[in-house]
């Protein structure tokens, strides 16, 4: 079986980093911070505002746990990989 090149390595590191660095973005501290600001001010919390917002965050709950499995996954497909290749 072929070994796979130096330039393949990296462009997976570098993929694996961009794609951290857009998660760690999207759930940055001020972004946290900002949206605990607005739903705790007056006057926001219409019924509507409320549902949407539980609606929205329960689409975010399911995608980040998706995340966390997904990467727990490639992970454990890295981890297995690099034992079989020992191993071999």
């Amino acid at each position: 079986m072929p070994n796979v090149t130096p330039d393949k390595i990296k462009q997976l590191a570098n993929r694996y980093e961009a794609a951290s660095k857009h998660l760690k973005a999207a759930v940055s501290s001020s972004s946290d911070s900002e949206f605990l600001q607005i739903i705790h001010r007056g006057g926001w919390t219409t019924l509507i505002d409320v549902e949407r917002a539980a609606a929205v965050l329960e689409a975010f709950e399911h995608q980040a746990q998706a995340v966390a499995a997904t990467h727990k996954a490639l992970v454990d497909g890295a981890r297995g990989a690099l034992n079989q290749s020992a191993s071999a």
